[in-house]
């Protein structure tokens, strides 16, 4: 949708279109953004808790507990993020009709509900339908939660905002192995450890579900339904001040069916870009301890390294993009972290054996891979029209959570193929197809940076 109101003739008698949006826009960065920023991040802090932070180490346990093999373990990996991912593409219409804050409130409910189901499993295979149905509910938040953070923040810090979303979210993980590395080491990795570890994945999502009941509903999206007084009331509650009179003056218009080429030039070359550049991080993120045992090191020892190695280069980097993003644009943030990336990636190959040099690149490879990673998705919530952006999300996080799941398979096969070597080669030249696809096919399309989001959907009208 774009919003437009009665327009106006500038200095030079051209006529100029007002967004109604402007104090949304132009406010400067305040408690409330920040704590709308807590709110949205909540839900994935509390995914990448659940899904990755805890789940990965308590796996020396629970794979215990359930008498199964690591070769099922990748197996559940990939089935969890088809889950993900079969929720992100059903909750994103859903989230484009019903609304943001009503269906963000709504995933985090189902999400508590399975979670706790999955602690009571009697058997591995109960214990992987309610994971992955934990997943289901979870994928259906960054559909929700991105577009609402997008419509709320300032346009010339909206980049930022976007970003810090995602370092919520990688706390996480960090939060997340620490609480598991404690448990397992106190228990001797128990068998029976890693309920307990599980039960402390339930306190941010109660905390989130809580949280999400004292923010109010997107602006934008209110305004697309034609609720205006509640549309100028939420502007007010985050702003100060009330937009009323332009609002009344607005129409709008935007022709999905007629701008499908248009969308699809965007929707495929992002898709391709995002599944491209997760995957080395997502190697990390399942596979790390595994691969860190098969140099010699330890079961804590690969579980407590990480942290420092995958989580918090993560974290890293993506302040870094936050840092950055706005100042010098998305595109050439995206050049800069897919040039490390694929340059980081292909230099693992030699260094397989050297631990020294290889846990150092491994860093630079995951931090990059989520530093681009996170800008082309974050444009689901940038680039389309309001009653686009939760589908367009879901997308991208289906992107996303399809790269997660295939390292479940590609690993184990391409390491018997040849090796480390061969994964890591192939990781590198697969970045190197996603971030040309990107560059070449969105291109300037992707410069969105200052801009409002009425103003970076007029441009593709």
């Amino acid at each position: 949708m774009v919003i437009k109101s009665n327009p106006d003739k500038d200095s030079e008698g051209v006529k100029k279109t007002h967004n109604p949006f402007d104090a949304l826009d132009n406010i400067r960065s305040n408690r409330k953004i920040f704590f709308i920023l807590l709110v949205a991040g909540i839900g994935a802090f509390a995914d990448y808790y659940n899904t990755a932070g805890i789940l990965t180490p308590s796996s020396l346990s629970y794979l215990k507990y359930f008498s199964v093999t690591t070769s099922v373990y990748g197996q559940f990996v990939f089935f969890l993020n088809i889950g993900i991912l079969i929720g992100a593409i059903t909750w994103g219409p859903l989230v484009d009709l019903l609304g943001r804050a009503r269906m963000f409130f709504v995933d985090l409910v189902v999400m508590l509900v399975f979670a706790t189901l999955s602690i009571f499993a009697t058997n591995f295979h109960e214990f992987e339908l309610f994971r992955i149905l934990t997943g289901f509910a979870i994928g259906g938040d960054y559909g929700a939660a991105l577009p609402f953070l997008s419509e709320f923040a300032p346009k010339a810090i909206r980049g930022r905002i976007l970003a810090l979303f995602w370092v919520l979210a990688q706390s996480g993980l960090v939060v997340g192995t620490l609480v598991s590395y404690y448990f397992l080491s106190i228990s001797s990795i128990s068998p029976e450890i890693w309920k307990i570890i599980f039960v402390t994945g339930l306190i941010p999502i109660i905390i989130g579900a809580g949280l999400r009941f004292t923010v109010p509903e997107s602006a934008r999206w209110l305004l697309f339904k034609g609720k205006t007084d509640k549309a100028v009331e939420a502007v007010r509650k985050v702003t100060g001040s009330s937009p009323q009179e332009t609002v009344n003056n607005i129409t709008s218009s935007f022709n999905i069916r007629k701008n499908i080429p248009l969308l699809l030039l965007l929707i495929v070359p992002t898709f391709i870009g995002i599944y491209a550049t997760a995957m080395p991080a997502g190697l990390s993120t399942y596979f790390f301890p595994y691969i860190t045992q098969s140099l010699g090191l330890s079961k804590l020892t690969s579980v407590l390294l990480q942290v420092p190695v995958v989580w918090v280069s993560e974290i890293v980097f993506t302040l870094i993009l936050a840092l950055i993003t706005d100042k010098i644009g998305r595109l050439n943030s995206l050049i800069i972290g897919g040039t490390v990336l694929i340059i980081s990636t292909l230099l693992i190959i030699p260094l397989t054996h050297n631990v020294d040099a290889l846990l150092p690149l491994i860093f630079i490879s995951n931090g990059s891979s989520v530093f681009s990673q996170t800008i082309i998705i974050n444009w689901g919530a940038e680039l389309y029209p309001t009653n686009m952006r939760g589908i367009a999300s879901g997308i991208n996080i289906m992107a996303f959570r399809l790269s997660l799941a295939s390292t479940g398979f590609i690993e184990p096969v391409l390491l018997s193929l040849g090796g480390v070597p061969a994964l890591y080669a192939f990781l590198g030249l697969l970045s190197l197809i996603g971030v040309m696809t990107v560059m070449i096919l969105v291109g300037k399309r992707g410069s969105v940076e200052g801009k409002s989001l009425e103003e970076i959907t007029d441009r593709f009208r």
